[in-house]
């Protein structure tokens, strides 16, 4: 599975917050989620306990491939450019060029 479907699995399952939180305490990493949400856990000290357990409920028992998150950052950005922001508003909000956005807006 490509970093880019995990990241929309992870979406779809979380939502885009808590989402974009384990990208960055745990990103590029593969982490075992427990059945249910332990102290002891290293997950335990980057999410709140209602995070946790939604994330065990999505996950629990399998060991799961945090992706780094950028492709979150490309999907931001082009949602950013559908609302009407500016090439110059996105492309400062996300830390992308100018040129890079443009290549993004001709995606659309």
């Amino acid at each position: 599975m490509s970093q880019s479907e995990t990241y929309k699995m992870l979406v779809e399952a979380l939502g885009e917050e808590l989402s974009q939180k384990l990208c960055r305490a745990f990103g590029g990493q593969k982490i075992y989620v427990p059945a249910e949400p332990r102290e002891a856990s290293p997950i335990a000290d980057f999410l709140n306990y209602g995070e946790f357990r939604e994330l065990c409920a999505a996950f629990g028992g399998e060991r799961l491939f945090i992706p780094l998150g950028l492709e979150g950052r490309r999907e931001r950005a082009m949602a950013a450019l559908r609302s009407g922001s500016s090439v110059k508003e996105v492309a400062r909000a996300f830390g992308y060029t100018a040129r890079a956005v443009e290549r993004l807006r001709r995606q659309m």
